[in-house]
């Protein structure tokens, strides 16, 4: 860690590495119904349904402790439509996901006088914070809505299965770029990141948007992520780096 920059991370790159970046996360909502069994049915009553305030305490207790018990939910019973005609429960069931902003890395050809990556798609989800990326799911996150641009509320429709991490070649583009320049630097926004491919050796950091404040900085990789401090500015070769 440098002094003063809060920090900068340095992710190692190999050629066909995907970045990543967590920026919120997606809820989405999932309506499951079940046939009770008759030993709930007959709790019931089969005459008709009732609002919840006319059933006894027990039956209510016996309830909520049934659809835990079988399907693994907290719900408040007032939010559950119970189907009588057909013996059946449905509820609404809530299900928290980590939303993520992914990029391609990209990789230099052998002389390094090209530079290419996939333009994917960038919005995924996954049931938690892990590196295997055959668990998650690329979301349409247009079809989504939110009020804070960090928790999304999303339909189902709005995941999408025909795209996957592994084979991003189907739903993706290549892009290719002239990299012959000695001192080629090319970066991408990546959540409050950077995503940058160079072939120089040394950024310089400056501190506070001070240019008399410098401290040079050995470069890890000829790709990687890099997060910079608010107040911090970082050149490397022909770019020039803000939070």
């Amino acid at each position: 860690m440098f002094p003063y920059l809060a920090i900068i991370l340095f992710v190692e790159s190999t050629a066909a590495e995907i970045f990543s970046e967590t920026v919120g996360k997606v809820i989405v909502t999932q309506n499951t119904c079940s046939v009770m069994p008759h030993r709930v049915w007959k709790r019931l009553g089969s005459s008709g349904p009732k609002p919840l305030g006319e059933y006894p305490p027990e039956t209510i207790k016996f309830l909520m402790t049934w659809v835990h018990t079988a399907h693994g939910v907290e719900s408040r019973l007032e939010n559950m439509l119970l189907k009588w005609d057909e013996q059946s429960i449905c509820f609404d069931r809530p299900t928290t996901l980590i939303l993520k902003k992914a990029a391609d890395g990209g990789s230099f050809s052998d002389f390094m006088n090209k530079f290419s990556y996939l333009e994917v798609p960038e919005h995924w989800v996954v049931r938690k914070d892990e590196d295997d990326l055959e668990s998650w799911r690329n979301v349409k996150i247009d079809e989504c809505s939110t009020t804070n641009d960090v928790t999304y509320h999303c339909p189902e429709s709005a995941f999408k299965d025909s795209c996957t991490q592994a084979d991003l070649e189907k739903c993706s583009v290549r892009m290719e770029i002239n990299s012959s320049e000695d001192f080629f630097t090319f970066s991408r926004r990546l959540g409050r990141s950077h995503l940058v491919a160079t072939k120089a050796l040394i950024g310089t950091i400056i501190r506070n948007g001070n240019i008399f404040d410098v401290k040079p900085v050995e470069l890890p990789q000829r790709i990687f992520k890099i997060t910079l401090a608010k107040t911090d500015m970082m050149s490397i070769g022909t770019s020039l780096l803000k939070y």
